[in-house]
């Protein structure tokens, strides 16, 4: 994907309030990100944050949105849980370099840009 395009893509994902941080070659992180995971992300710091060339982008999840991703490493994890027995609903899905997928599902709570109350008070209850 070429810089414009994850531009793009940054902002859009932003705008459904996801966080987003541009990543390197070994998908490690090339920004400081950390403050994003209590607090909502602006477009100004999205477009700071893509202004330089980068390989690629992250998406932040839970509990800096409410994105929630099982990763199965590798082509047989999902085949694995599969004989577990537990069912999971229908979701996106993306594979992984590894061969594995990434299955991506959208929480009933918020992350942290909601004004509600933190997530994680709310699930100790």
């Amino acid at each position: 994907m070429n810089a414009p395009d994850l531009l793009t893509a940054a902002l859009e994902y932003s705008a459904r309030g996801w966080p987003v941080i541009p990543v390197g070659p070994k998908k490690r992180p090339v920004c400081n990100w950390g403050i994003w995971r209590r607090q909502a992300q602006s477009m100004p710091e999205v477009l700071e944050l893509f202004s330089r060339p980068t390989h690629g982008l992250a998406l932040l999840t839970w509990p800096a949105s409410n994105l929630l991703v099982l990763d199965f490493d590798g082509p047989h994890a999902a085949a694995a849980w599969a004989t577990s027995g537990i069912c999971l609903p229908p979701t996106a899905r993306t594979r992984t370099r590894s061969g594995g997928e990434h299955w991506v599902y959208r929480l009933p709570c918020a992350g942290p840009h909601s004004g509600e109350e933190p997530t994680e008070r709310r699930l100790k209850r």
